[in-house]
């Protein structure tokens, strides 16, 4: 089950299409940033909800996919607004109740306020997510 809900959320973000590209960096893989920023995905879940006393099933899953964008600042801010962009076409590609298979998404996404982190300006979007079973 956990690995269906991260295939079906990763193969969505995957097929955004951004111009220009950005990259994405998957959790686990040992990347060097680009210096032209990218995608920094991280699936969370929450504890799983029985949805009847005296029945195994099923189950509700709930979770949310923070999408964080990496992109350099700049010296006129420009990057700051890049990532508001970026932020628009994440949140516009995750529309609420998509279905992704069993994952379903359960709400508009979420943009947080970004901050400085290292080298870039970091832009966080939670999409939550829901799966019943």
């Amino acid at each position: 089950m956990a690995a269906d809900i991260r295939l079906a959320l990763s193969a969505r973000l995957a097929s955004l299409v951004l111009t220009p590209p950005l990259p994405i960096i998957w959790e686990g893989q040992d990347k060097p940033a680009p210096a032209g920023g990218y995608l920094e995905p991280q699936l969370f879940r929450s504890a799983t909800t029985r949805q009847f006393l005296g029945s195994a099933e099923p189950h509700q899953r709930l979770g949310f996919l923070q999408v964080a964008i990496m992109v350099p600042p700049g010296d006129d801010g420009a990057g700051v607004i890049r990532a508001d962009r970026i932020a628009d076409a994440i949140v516009a590609h995750f529309p609420c109740d998509l279905r992704l298979g069993e994952v379903r998404i359960t709400q508009t996404p979420h943009v947080s306020g970004g901050f400085p982190d290292g080298a870039f300006w970091r832009l966080p979007i939670s999409v939550y997510w829901e799966t019943r079973a």
